[in-house]
């Protein structure tokens, strides 16, 4: 609201989980701990994610163009999830 005179609009994107170098230590570290595959705790993620797969970066920069374009000029003090609607973040394997 303070800057709206001067056209700032701020929004937050909220990625999870996305198919990059971080995911992949996250497998691995849990894989460790629980005392299994990666493939085994990779596995156990999808069926948490509607879409199936993991994220790539460049959806993510999908949303980041729109918002700021502007087809985006009204949306302002969202907090956006793009994450394919994950809804389980513990696989339980």
């Amino acid at each position: 609201m303070e800057l709206r005179s001067h056209q700032v609009r701020a929004n937050t994107i909220c990625p999870e989980p996305i198919n990059a170098a971080r995911m992949d230590s996250m497998i691995a570290r849990e894989a460790e701990q629980k005392g299994v595959s990666e493939e085994v705790i990779s596995n156990g993620y999808a069926p948490g994610i509607p879409i199936g797969t993991f994220l790539e970066a460049h959806e993510i920069a999908h949303m980041a163009l729109f918002l700021t374009s502007e087809r985006a000029q009204y949306v302002s003090g969202q907090a956006i999830s793009v994450d394919g609607n994950t809804f389980n973040p513990d696989p339980q394997v």
